[in-house]
C-alpha cells in the first residue's frame, strides 16, 4: 500500500488491528512514498491500494477510485514561530508570510492545491523554499527558516516536538483525499483493508461530531 502519512495519521492502528483480527494470515507493506512515486508504482502494477490527495489520482487511470475522506489545512510552524502564540489563523495572516512547501518533481499536485484553497481569501503564497524529499527534510527547514507550512490537519500526528500546528478560522477549504485499486483483478485483501479503513475514518468522524 502507497500512501502518505498526513493523510491517514490517527487511523491506521485502529484500522490495522481490525483487519487482523478478521484476516489472519496477510501482511499490509506500507509505503510512505511521494506522489509522483505513488504514480509510477501503482501505473507499473506493483501497488494493491494507494491513499493519494485528489489532484494526484488522476495519473493513474487503471485504478478505480472513490473520496476516502476530506481532511481540513492547517498551518505548521515551530513553536517559536510568533504565530504560534494565536490559538487560531486567520487567512489574511498568510499575506507575505513566508512558507515551505513541497516540490512540484515530486509531489505535482501540491502547489497547485495550496494556490486554489487560498485564491478565495485572495492570497498569493509566497514560497521561499520547496522541498524535493517529503517531510523529514521540510521539518528541519521550517524550524531553520522560521517559516510555516501548510498540510492537511492528520500531520499533527507525525510532528516533530519542536513544531506545532494551528486551525484556520474561518476555516480553508477541505482537501479530497482517494483511495483507490485496480480495476482489473484488484487484490482481494487490499479491498477488503481498503473497506475496514473507510469504516474506520467514518466512525472516527461520528465520535468527533
Amino acid at each position: 500500500m502507497g500512501y502518505a502519512p498526513s493523510f491517514v495519521a490517527g487511523i491506521m492502528p485502529a484500522a490495522f488491528a481490525k483487519f487482523h483480527q478478521a484476516t489472519t494470515g496477510v501482511r499490509v507493506d506500507l509505503a510512505d512514498l511521494s506522489s509522483r512515486k505513488m504514480n509510477d508504482l501503482a501505473n507499473a502494477g506493483r501497488l494493491d491500494l494507494v491513499i493519494t490527495p485528489d489532484g494526484s489520482s488522476s495519473a493513474v487511470p487503471s485504478f478505480q477510485w472513490i473520496e476516502f475522506r476530506r481532511v481540513l489545512p492547517v498551518l505548521v510552524m515551530p513553536l517559536t514561530h510568533p504565530l504560534a502564540r494565536l490559538k487560531k489563523m486567520a487567512p489574511s495572516r498568510l499575506r507575505d508570510l513566508p512558507l515551505i512547501g513541497l516540490a512540484r518533481d515530486n509531489f505535482p499536485e501540491y502547489l497547485t492545491s495550496i494556490r486554489s484553497i487560498l485564491k478565495p481569501h485572495g492570497i498569493i503564497p509566497r514560497f521561499i523554499a520547496l522541498e524535493t524529499d517529503g517531510l523529514t527534510p521540510l521539518f528541519a527547514a521550517l524550524e531553520a527558516n522560521q517559516a510555516a507550512a501548510i498540510f492537511p490537519e492528520g500531520i499533527a500526528n507525525i510532528l516533530p516536538r519542536n513544531l506545532t500546528t494551528r486551525p484556520f478560522y474561518p476555516a480553508l477549504t477541505q482537501r479530497a483525499v482517494m483511495l483507490g485499486f485496480p480495476i482489473v483483478r484488484p487484490n482481494p485483501h487490499a479491498e477488503n483493508f481498503a473497506r475496514i479503513l473507510c469504516e474506520t475514518t467514518q466512525s472516527k468522524a461520528i465520535s468527533r461530531s
